[in-house]
């Protein structure tokens, strides 16, 4: 899984920008960064500084020469197992909606959402590497098998296929 990682990350043809928390209108300050993601399908992997998440080694990857913790990925548009065209690529899915159980939030924008969890974790900026990718439900599915299979740890926000949180050390501010 890591090196399926670094392998995208080390890819010229990627797209990244940053969400800055504390924004006045999260919403419009993601759209505007994540003007030049295209809507098409693909992957895209959300990281902060490790001074703010505590993770486990196969959750972090040096960026910059800079540690930094996934906290979330995910797969936007392709085909399904079942052959089923999913249209909303790269761009609509991170200006989508979100809903955490956790939080008790439902249908809430996805940058409220980040606005709400950088907040609660003292974080300054999340990082966002999106890249096109011709499967990237087979991308995704490939990441969670992995975990599972190695009873390792998910990103902070993934919580896929019913699997309670591990203990979590994030550190409080």
């Amino acid at each position: 899984m890591k090196n399926d990682i670094l392998d995208l990350l080390a890819k010229q043809d990627k797209i990244h920008f940053e969400y800055e928390s504390g924004s006045i209108n999260p919403v419009k300050h993601l759209k505007e960064a994540s003007k030049f993601v295209p809507d098409v399908p693909g992957v895209y992997l959300v990281f902060c500084r490790s001074q703010f998440y505590d993770c486990p080694d196969h959750l972090k990857f040096e960026m910059d020469g800079v540690v930094n913790s996934l906290v979330y990925f995910g797969k936007a548009g392709g085909v399904t197992k079942n052959g089923k065209k999913i249209n909303q690529g790269l761009y609509g899915r991170l200006n989508n909606v979100i809903s955490d159980s956790n939080l008790n939030l439902k249908d809430i924008k996805r940058a409220d959402y980040w606005q709400i969890i950088t907040a609660k974790y003292g974080i300054e900026k999340l990082k966002i590497v999106c890249l096109l990718h011709e499967n990237p439900q087979m991308f995704e599915e490939t990441l969670y098998n992995f975990l599972n299979k190695n009873l390792l740890e998910y990103p902070l926000l993934n919580k896929k296929r019913g699997r309670t949180k591990n203990s979590l050390n994030l550190k409080s501010n």
